[in-house]
């Protein structure tokens, strides 16, 4: 018997699906040189069609000829059978409809029919290969997500129901169109809606007034879909944001008739944006054309607003040109704007901030601007003292324009303060400079203190938090005391400690009374040591105790953290993906807040699959197991939340400027909003530690060895890891000890 090679197979699985009369020429034009692989996926096709769908011999062939044919177009269009989608069928459709029509002059009778002819081979071809078609959406993810909403909103389970079949059919349509969820827009609602309307016309027969409710069940469910998958909908658009800053710029001026203002700038904004301008770019004449424009249609639809067309085309003007100069800085152009205003623009849109906020921070540095101009000052010698100035009189002009003060405060004025916070340390990066000292006390103060931090830094190697600490407390201490020399140094004695103490720690609780005393006899050491002070009064400090296992540590619960991740889990815009991330280092491995948000991207090793963590109090290294879920949660968010910078710090604020973290408190700060979230109220502490906590807490009662817990907490030695067996209070109490009968306790013994 002769063995047949590849070749001979493949020729032989190619004539059966031609006619043996063909000539040569066409079997040329129809044959294809398949690889291996599709001889095996042609082979297990016809295998799936006469076993498993139990087809007859002619159906098989005809369905083995269609799936020969869409393989060629395949190879001709160099798709790999194994990531063909629901587009790419469809656009094959699109093309056999076209030799169709070429072939036979019409469009097919039974159209129906004649797609059913090439989809259902395809098909069961896709299934063989892919092992599951249609594609199954990758929007379950999505659904859940808008499950939750539905149920938190306390919706019927009949509401929710009928919800997630209008939302999923809405996600098969971006799947078939190849559109995202988290890139649909409304332009893709419409369309949605007008097709499926089409449809619902041709079957339903409805009236327009049901209609009308079709449209908006469906509106409302997907709606509520897409502001669970993009965190906002519908999206803003440029007019409407560009409207909403110069509503809140004109709130923050202080501007009266605001109305009018609001109405001239809504036809302002929405005539650029019929006619593809741009707010920033916009010239003379176009405002001519606008209000020439702008008036005529006013008096056709509006008359009774335009009683006197002078009066409005000057309102309309004056709102022209201060939204204009709101979004430019300067109008009309030409007015030779200040260089420093044009660098300060170029600063923001370089750290990326937004569009909204660019001109509200331009228009409060220009205000600053005029305002030292006034005073005769330059930008280089512009102290806090100014900027406190300029602020005291905004809001005086607040005041007299409102007759009240700002509502939100603190929030109207970091308006001003933080952007020109920004545009001075972009003149002086080393902004706000200290002041010269305004007398002798004040110089001798500086250089005790001076002193002080590099005995704490250079010669005992403390840490910028415990300088910070320890400077700020020396300092108070000197105020108090009233230093003007060292004679008044020479002079110190314990009935100024006590008085300054008594003074000090009225209001305090014990364990702050402690660290203040502490702080001071470190102080008081300094000047004993330097010579300061006549003899040492560090003995004379008798602040209170405080015992080391005293207090009981507060851990969140096993499934307290759960819920949390979970919550958090469920937000898919980058700042949840960034969250998720950190709050699921803290669970894992018990980390620290600064050494979650000083890890850098050299620290994941991918490849070994271990994260290196530079221990924040000791300053040790250690390296840790990457384990799976931690590192799905990083690289979803390095791909799809963290924004593009140079920066080597793996979390950055999800905000402009895109800036590392700066305190370990503002991860406590997150932790403290996912809580909420999450409708977690936990006892006691609320930041990093309550997880590294509650992951000592489970390692203990899984009979994890001391040892190992330590590494994994970073500790130097057992004493510090002996602080965490106070978590398992149970296992405490089964080892406790039973008085004996009669035994008297302490307190009876007192008695």
């Amino acid at each position: 018997m002769r063995i047949l090679g590849t070749s001979s197979i493949i020729f032989l699985l190619i004539i059966p699906s031609f006619s043996v009369d063909m000539s040569l020429a066409r079997r040329r034009r129809h044959a294809i040189l398949l690889r291996e692989a599709e001889v095996d996926w042609l082979a297990g096709l016809r295998n799936h069609l006469a076993h498993a769908q139990h087809l007859d011999s002619g159906t098989v062939e005809n369905h083995m000829c269609v799936a020969r044919v869409f393989l060629r177009y395949l190879a001709k269009q160099n798709i790999p059978v194994q990531s063909v989608t629901p587009a790419n069928l469809k656009h094959y459709l699109r093309w056999q409809r076209r030799e169709y029509r070429s072939r036979h002059g019409r469009s097919p009778h039974d159209e129906n029919h004649w797609r059913s002819y090439y989809t259902a081979p395809i098909h069961h071809l896709l299934r063989v290969v892919q092992g599951e078609w249609p594609p199954a959406p990758g929007f379950k993810r999505n659904l859940e997500a808008l499950r939750v909403a539905l149920r938190r909103e306390g919706l019927a389970e009949a509401t929710v129901r009928n919800s997630l079949k209008h939302a999923s059919r809405f996600l098969s349509y971006l799947t078939e169109h190849g559109v995202r969820p988290e890139q649909a827009t409304p332009a893709n609602v419409d369309w949605f809606l007008e097709s499926g309307l089409q449809v619902y016309r041709g079957t339903v027969h409805g009236t327009a007034s049901r209609e009308h409710k079709w449209r908006r069940r469906y509106r409302r469910a997907i709606h509520r879909l897409l502001e669970c998958v993009q965190g906002e909908w519908p999206p803003p658009s440029p007019s409407k944001a560009l409207l909403k800053a110069f509503q809140a710029y004109l709130v923050g001026r202080g501007i009266q008739d605001r109305e009018v203002h609001s109405r001239h700038a809504r036809l302002f904004v929405e005539y650029l944006e019929a006619h593809e301008l741009d707010p920033a770019r916009v010239q003379p004449v176009e405002v001519t054309d606008y209000l020439r424009i702008a008036l005529k249609l006013s008096k056709r639809h509006h008359p009774n607003l335009v009683t006197n067309p002078q009066h409005w085309l000057r309102s309309g003007r004056r709102t022209v040109n201060a939204i204009l100069r709101f979004v430019q800085g300067e109008w009309p152009p030409g007015s030779r704007p200040s260089p420093l205003l044009v660098r300060f623009k170029e600063y923001l849109e370089e750290r990326r901030y937004s569009s909204s906020l660019i001109p509200m921070a331009v228009a409060a540095v220009n205000q600053f601007l005029r305002y030292l101009h006034g005073m005769g000052k330059t930008v280089e010698a512009a102290s806090p003292a100014d900027l406190a100035g300029f602020v005291k009189e905004k809001r005086k002009q607040y005041e007299k324009r409102h007759g009240a003060p700002p509502p939100r405060e603190p929030k109207w004025r970091y308006g001003y303060t933080g952007p020109i916070h920004r545009m001075l340390r972009l003149v002086d990066p080393e902004w706000p400079r200290p002041d010269p000292p305004r007398n002798e006390s004040e110089r001798f103060q500086r250089e005790v203190l001076e002193g002080y931090g590099h005995w704490l830094t250079d010669d005992h190697g403390l840490s910028e938090a415990t300088l910070q600490k320890n400077s700020d407390s020396a300092r108070r201490f000197l105020s108090w005391l009233q230093a003007s020399g060292p004679s008044t140094l020479m002079d110190l004695s314990v009935a100024h400690i006590d008085a300054y103490l008594a003074w000090r720690l009225a209001s305090l609780r014990r364990t702050t009374r402690s660290g203040v005393c502490n702080r001071l006899r470190s102080f008081l050491r300094y000047l004993h040591y330097k010579n300061l002070i006549p003899r040492d009064l560090v003995p004379a400090i008798t602040g209170p105790r405080v015992y080391r296992f005293e207090d009981i540590p507060r851990a969140l619960s096993e499934e307290q953290v759960e819920a949390v991740l979970r919550c958090t889990r469920q937000d898919l815009r980058p700042i949840g993906l960034r969250d998720y991330a950190m709050l699921l280092l803290l669970a894992t491995y018990g980390l620290r807040a600064g050494e979650v948000l000083n890890l850098r991207l050299q620290d994941i090793d991918w490849r070994a699959e271990r994260l290196r963590i530079r221990h924040s109090k000791t300053g040790y290294e250690t390296f840790l197991p990457l384990v799976a879920p931690v590192g799905k949660a990083l690289l979803t968010y390095l791909r799809k939340g963290r924004p593009r910078t140079a920066l080597r710090q793996v979390f950055l604020q999800a905000i402009a400027p895109y800036q590392p973290f700066k305190r370990a408190g503002s991860l406590g700060t997150i932790i403290h909003y996912r809580l909420q979230r999450a409708g977690v109220k936990p006892k006691g502490h609320q930041g990093a530690h309550a997880f590294r906590f509650a992951r000592a807490h489970s390692l203990l009662c899984a009979f994890v060895p001391a040892k190992i817990i330590g590494d994994l907490l970073g500790h130097r030695g057992p004493d510090s890891t002996a602080v965490y067996l106070k978590l398992v209070t149970e296992d405490l109490r089964a080892i406790g000890l039973d008085l004996p009968v009669g035994a008297a306790t302490n307190a009876e013994l007192a008695r």
